[in-house]
């Protein structure tokens, strides 16, 4: 058993409780994990082929989602920061929003795991994939940043790729 300890140094302490509990629940689900075996279905269930359907409905009407999704996959950390995201959608005027910009990519995973193609809470391709990392900045609706879980990427890149699998050269 090894013990794992963080600095919470400068962490506004009303926010330690839910920290700790985030880490907890995180663990749990590590624990709870077993390694796919080799040639197993994606961890989340994505497919490329889900990925392409994916990004395919979401472009014919906001190209700038898939946009997002693509700096995600293309960037070494998974991830784009806020700036990037409003940069993409255009949205550069002061005091600008992502308020809604999700909305359409929620309701399309919704649409997936409705008609049984993605289990219920499969991973979202563009969400915090560590609950350690802060990523609303003044609370809820001021995401910083947005996150692929890493299992996602070869499957999204791949998706990206016309002809190409996860994996191959």
């Amino acid at each position: 058993m090894t013990d794992l300890h963080f600095d919470v140094t400068g962490v506004d302490p009303t926010l330690v409780p839910a920290l700790a509990a985030g880490v907890e629940a995180m663990l749990e689900t590590l624990r709870s994990k077993k390694a796919p075996a080799v040639g197993a279905e994606p961890v989340h269930s994505w497919t490329i082929d889900l990925a392409r359907w994916y990004t395919g409905r979401l472009e014919a009407r906001h190209p700038d989602r898939v946009d997002v999704l693509r700096a995600i996959v293309a960037s070494s950390t998974a991830s784009v920061n806020r700036a990037t995201v409003l940069e993409i959608a255009d949205r550069t005027d002061a005091g600008a929003s992502l308020s809604s910009y999700t909305r359409p990519s929620n309701g399309l995973l919704r649409r997936l795991m409705a008609d049984g193609h993605l289990p219920p809470g499969a991973a979202d391709p563009r969400s915090p994939s560590n609950p350690l990392r802060p990523w609303y900045a003044d609370g809820p609706g001021k995401a910083t940043d947005f996150f692929m879980e890493s299992d996602l990427v070869p499957v999204f890149a791949a998706a990206f790729t016309p002809g190409k699998a996860p994996g191959a050269a």
